[in-house]
């Protein structure tokens, strides 16, 4: 009898706060000072991403422009139009294309994307020299990115958007499902009134989020 096939492998690459690292990227100047991005300019701007200096003084995601700038006056806070995002973007996946000639832009997340490294061994290495070229790549474009090799594209992206020093290669779908379960919520970029509510409940990790029914999470939450 033949063995079953080995599962079909996906990678994930994720760029967190991919708008910000787009406008720190542009302006190198501004890194180490606090800086936020917005949905549109003027005083009423949302807060979309801010940076870890804007995040020690208190700026968070939803905050108006105006009261961000009221809480911390020297405030970097700018929208990213939408043609320099897609021009980073085609920057990115040209670079994609270079280690698989097959790649899918993820359209939510901003910023991330699916690969398959399928059949590439002999040209490129195995998967854990495959993915570490990934990532080196991308951090010599500027990125910062997280890089998980899996194999289910809800998981893999959840354990892409860990940033690590190196790239996480899983040997099974089991070991994939168990360290996707530890990842925080926080780091998943929900709404902060939705992550208020889940902490209320003692829900902080994406494995707790999966262990709740869902049918009493839709009427309680919504869609």
């Amino acid at each position: 009898m033949l063995p079953p096939p080995a599962p079909a492998r996906l990678a994930c690459v994720h760029l967190p706060a991919f708008p910000l690292q787009v406008l720190l990227r542009r302006r190198p100047e501004l890194r180490g000072a606090p800086v936020a991005v917005t949905a549109k300019d003027g005083p009423q701007g949302e807060v979309l991403f801010q940076n870890r200096e804007a995040r020690r003084r208190g700026i968070v995601r939803g905050m108006r422009c105006a009261a961000a700038r009221g809480l911390v006056p020297d405030l970097h806070a700018e929208p990213v139009p939408e043609d320099t995002l897609k021009a980073a973007e085609d920057e990115l996946l040209r670079a994609l294309l270079r280690h698989t000639p097959r790649v899918e832009p993820c359209l939510d997340p901003r910023g991330a994307f699916f690969l398959d490294p399928s059949g590439l061994e002999r040209l490129l290495g195995d998967l854990p020299t495959w993915a570490a070229g990934l990532q080196e790549e991308l951090v010599a474009l500027g990125y910062a990115a997280g890089v998980a090799v899996g194999f289910q594209r809800f998981l893999a992206l959840a354990l892409a958007r860990t940033v690590r020093p190196g790239p996480l290669v899983l040997a099974s779908a089991a070991e994939e499902a168990a360290l996707a379960g530890e990842v925080p919520l926080a780091g998943l970029d929900l709404p902060p009134v939705l992550l208020d509510t889940l902490d209320k409940l003692g829900v902080t990790t994406l494995g707790g989020f999966l262990a709740l029914p869902a049918a009493e999470l839709r009427v309680r939450l919504g869609p």
